[in-house]
């Protein structure tokens, strides 16, 4: 990540070319879309699992508890955005242990955030699939069932997010790739195993989802064992305001999440009163096309910050 990684992670220097930019933005901007798309690719995969194998209840159910997993990407957002900017621009600065605050900082906030999620999502499954909108019959019992289930893995999905972001500029690029999809081929498989061998419902498929993400964030940690890796946790008492850092700057990146879990909410909503299960199921595999397709622009913007992150630290040196 620092000069002696300088082969991984080029540094721009006076007269670098525009091919140099290029091959950078090229090397980096396919695993940012699946970053992007990490924290909500399990939803997808549900998805499409359930209108095969079970049926549309399962489907609306699982498009009902989306505005949860949106609401949590959005809150893995705000670290992942804000470390990965800081980080890089530390890096670029080759300021190494302002690095490691902000990496220190990033990694201890995201797992208490993810673990008080994992909680309050296992205990209040029920209260929450209420909120949403499915209150009563099997669209609720689905819905709260697949809520806990995939609470289990709320701090995974939160760490996942992270870990893939900042292990990439430490120079393992392509682990977040293995991670995604290793997360994939496990969320499928544990999806039909609960499906057509456990009969265990949406509950089944939300904990196969949560194991996934869990598999995911420990291949993204097992970077940590590398001795390539530069990235060292350090005490994160007395830098409050390095975390406060972070968030500001990850914030403005989340608001389209956080906006997207208030719209995906409110439209659940007046389905159900006007439409009923049937249209959520409908507006739930939309949703899956509209994320697929909203990733490519967001990993697009947040490859361009990062290298500008990294190229403005660079500026004096």
């Amino acid at each position: 990540m620092f000069a002696h990684r300088g082969e991984e992670l080029p540094r721009v220097v006076e007269g670098a070319n525009d091919a140099l930019i290029k091959r950078v933005f090229r090397s980096y901007v396919a695993i940012t879309i699946l970053i992007t798309l990490s924290a909500t690719l399990g939803m997808m995969i549900d998805t499409a699992l359930a209108g095969n194998f079970i049926g549309p209840d399962a489907v609306a159910a699982i498009g009902m508890a989306s505005s949860l997993l949106i609401l949590i990407s959005g809150l893995a957002g705000v670290f992942s955005a804000g470390s990965m900017t800081l980080v890089a621009r530390a890096c670029g600065m080759r300021d190494e242990d302002a690095a490691h605050v902000y990496f220190s900082v990033t990694v201890i906030a995201s797992l208490v955030i993810g673990i008080v999620l994992s909680v309050v999502g296992v205990v209040g499954a029920d209260a929450i699939a209420d909120v949403f909108g499915a209150r009563a019959g099997v669209l609720h019992t689905d819905t709260a069932a697949f809520i806990r289930g995939l609470s289990l893995g709320s701090f995974a999905i939160v760490g996942t997010s992270v870990m893939m972001g900042l292990t990439r500029i430490d120079g393992a690029a392509t682990l977040g790739l293995v991670a995604i999809l290793a997360m994939s081929v496990l969320d499928v498989a544990g999806n039909l195993v609960a499906i057509l061998v456990l009969d265990a419902g949406t509950f089944g498929m939300g904990c196969a989802t949560a194991f996934a993400y869990v598999a995911a964030l420990a291949i993204c940690c097992s970077h940590m064992l590398s001795p390539k890796c530069t990235l060292k946790l350090v005490n994160p008492c007395g830098h409050k305001r390095a975390l406060v850092e972070v968030i500001n700057t990850g914030m403005p990146d989340s608001v389209m999440r956080f906006s997207a879990t208030a719209r995906t909410f409110l439209f659940n909503r007046v389905l159900m009163l006007v439409a009923g299960a049937s249209a959520v199921t409908a507006l739930s595999m939309l949703s899956s096309v509209s994320t697929f397709l909203s990733a490519i622009t967001v990993g697009v913007g947040e490859t361009a910050v990062l290298l500008f992150s990294i190229f403005y630290g660079e500026r004096d040196q």
